[in-house]
């Protein structure tokens, strides 16, 4: 059964030609991080790592033809990982503006808005770790009993508040999420393209095995799993800016008097 979904998928990939616009994407980002390197800072740069990252993924894989998704969705996926790139670069700018406006506000105001507007971005990412886990093997996942949804929003989110306050209110330890996500979504995919399985706690001690016949098959990636990897860096992107406003806090308090 593999084998039939292989071939069928290489009929359908992508031109090996639209890898332009992916690298495209990569270019922009690290253009736009080299034009303002004096001003960032090195945890803004590492941020939009992954925003350049995944575009030069994509443009491998497309220009090896294993790419199985339409034009438009390729180039669209391509644009959002390009702008969300280039926002993160401006992370700072956007914390201090913030901080600006809350000092502004009544101190008991300021302070539900800081809180606010993080608990926010933990849920916009909380939400795309969900699609990217949920996604990448299941055409039906938005119609997911509800139940089951919640439980594992629930658990997402819980994951996510967790590590929010283990790394002290920043989102660098919460990155692990939508990564971890998008990473079984992906599995998952494999595994059922070509054995017809889901991932079940037997696999991860048969890893072994997996990894030594793993050389033999061709990774072809569907539409869904494209898309369930730009679910993850939209889930990035929101963590990028997670207690941005404490750059200017920091500003303030290093100049003199």
């Amino acid at each position: 059964m593999g084998e039939e979904i292989v071939v069928e998928d290489f009929e359908a990939a992508l031109s090996s030609s639209w890898a332009l616009v992916a690298v495209l994407a990569c270019a922009g980002v690290i253009g736009c991080a080299i034009w303002r390197r004096r001003s960032l800072r090195p945890s803004t740069m590492a941020w939009a790592l992954p925003f350049a990252v995944v575009p030069a993924f994509f443009a491998v894989w497309c220009a090896r033809g294993l790419c199985l998704i339409e034009p438009f969705d390729f180039c669209a996926c391509q644009l959002v990982c390009a702008l969300l790139g280039i926002a993160v670069l401006y992370r700072e700018n956007a914390g201090a503006l913030f901080a600006r406006k809350a000092q502004s506000l009544a101190a008991p105001v300021s302070v539900v808005l800081e809180w606010a507007s993080d608990l926010v971005l933990l849920g916009i990412a909380t939400a795309f770790s969900y699609a990217a886990l949920e996604m990448a093997d299941n055409p039906d996942w938005m119609s997911i009993e509800a139940v089951f949804r919640h439980q594992e929003l629930l658990i997402i989110g819980l994951a996510l508040l967790c590590l929010y306050f283990l790394g002290q209110r920043r989102g660098a330890l919460c990155a692990a999420v939508p990564v971890v996500c998008a990473v079984f979504g992906l599995v998952q995919t494999f595994l059922d393209m070509f054995k017809n399985t889901a991932l079940l706690p037997s696999d991860v001690t048969a890893w072994q095995t997996a990894a030594a016949v793993s050389g033999g098959y061709t990774y072809v990636l569907p539409t869904l799993a494209i898309k369930s990897i730009v679910s993850a860096v939209i889930a990035i992107a929101a963590l990028a800016f997670v207690h941005v406003y404490h750059f200017e806090r920091e500003t303030a308090a290093s100049s003199p008097g």
